[in-house]
């Protein structure tokens, strides 16, 4: 009797053990399955960029040092003074060739208007005078013919005459050559280099006159101010008033800062996914909650690989351009970029939670509507972090539940 007591004691506590244990333990969690909206966006990481930034340097012959400084990061327009240049030394160069060129300009003056037509008059005196002697010359002759035929002029002394008369006529057809020489050779190179050496002055007075223009920079478009860091004295840094540059070192950009890209590298193994036109959001790093309406603008088509990256991972450029800017945004700010690679008005959405992978295919347990489980497997489609659609197997109305 002691013993059926016993046992139907410990029956008793184990029925009354086996209830609270089932009366603690969590009830299973299900979900019925039924379509709704569903978007994939793929995150990217990249820099921002101006489609337009217009690179500064200086054009100066010689190194220049600097005067003044736009701020930096102040907004400009066209017209406005970027930078300018210590401009003493072209300002005394300038004023040297200014005098230089009058000189050059008088010279040339002088020669046109007083040398060249005085020596014309001049040779033009002798060439009359030297007609005018040989007409007497020539009379002369005539008269010591007649002479010479009456026998009171002997034949030397006429001989003598002639000969004069001669050499009269030879110095005119030299003083005939030399006018000839003079209007067709001598004063047009002398006038040209008169003009050479008018217009060498003149160049060199507005090549000096273009340096002293470029001592200061002006801005060509409308943009925001940023300095390029450089080598100087010993530093790495951007450029202060009292630093010296040399030409074509390039310092500033202006920066269009109303047509912004978002340059991104993208691995080739997800480089499928992304296509131009796609819709995207940018957040800059600095300010994770401002998010800017995007798209996709290009997707690069040459591969290529990135320092401090493998050789053999090769990376491709895609181009996101805003639709719209920001005063926070600046060029090169480091941003995250979310992509919509895929979209669909009705999917049938199955949590990743409840997923477990086999073979490349993706289960899960449905519950049957009788009581019982089966495995279900199934092919899996577009997911995200949280959920995968399901395409085949699977049905609106299914219960599933956590393996």
């Amino acid at each position: 009797m002691i013993a059926v007591l016993l046992v139907g004691g410990w029956l008793a506590y184990g029925v009354v053990t086996a209830k609270r244990q089932m009366s603690a333990a969590p009830p299973r969690e299900t979900l019925e399955l039924k379509t709704q909206p569903f978007k994939v966006w793929t995150r990217l990481d990249g820099h921002l960029a101006s489609r337009k930034s217009t690179p500064v340097s200086s054009q100066l012959s010689h190194k220049s040092v600097v005067t003044s400084l736009m701020p930096d990061g102040a907004a400009v327009e066209v017209g406005d003074t970027l930078v300018t240049f210590d401009a003493e030394p072209i300002e005394v160069e300038v004023a040297l060739l200014e005098q230089e060129v009058k000189v050059a300009r008088s010279d040339e003056q002088s020669l046109l208007q007083a040398e060249l037509p005085r020596e014309v008059s001049d040779l033009q005196r002798e060439l009359k005078n030297k007609q005018r002697e040989i007409d007497d010359q020539s009379e002369g002759l005539k008269e010591h013919e007649k002479l010479r035929a009456s026998g009171i002029l002997s034949e030397r002394e006429y001989e003598r005459q002639r000969r004069l008369l001669a050499d009269f006529k030879e110095e005119v057809e030299s003083l005939e050559l030399q006018r000839k020489q003079m209007a067709e050779v001598l004063h047009p190179a002398r006038k040209l280099k008169a003009r050479s050496q008018v217009e060498a002055a003149e160049a060199r007075l507005a090549r000096s006159q273009t340096q002293l223009a470029d001592c200061k920079i002006l801005a060509t478009s409308n943009g925001m101010v940023m300095y390029q860091p450089l080598h100087i004295d010993g530093e790495f840094r951007t450029v202060r008033e009292g630093d010296t540059l040399f030409r074509n070192q390039k310092f500033l950009v202006v920066a269009d800062m109303s047509d912004l890209l978002v340059h991104c590298e993208v691995p080739e193994a997800n480089l499928r996914a992304l296509k131009q036109g796609q819709p995207a959001a940018i957040s800059p790093v600095a300010f994770p909650n401002l998010q800017i309406a995007a798209e996709v603008e290009r997707v690069g088509t040459m591969a290529h690989s990135l320092a401090g990256k493998p050789t053999w991972q090769k990376f491709f450029t895609v181009s996101v351009k805003l639709r719209e800017t920001h005063p926070r945004l600046r060029s090169g700010m480091s941003t995250s970029v979310e992509v919509m690679t895929y979209q669909k008005d009705s999917a049938l959405l199955v949590p990743r939670h409840l997923i477990r992978w086999k073979d490349g295919f993706a289960t899960c347990v449905r519950v049957r509507p009788f009581g019982g489980d089966e495995l279900i497997k199934f092919q899996a489609g577009a997911g995200d972090h949280a959920m995968v659609e399901a395409l085949t197997e699977l049905k609106v109305g299914d219960v599933i539940a956590a393996p």
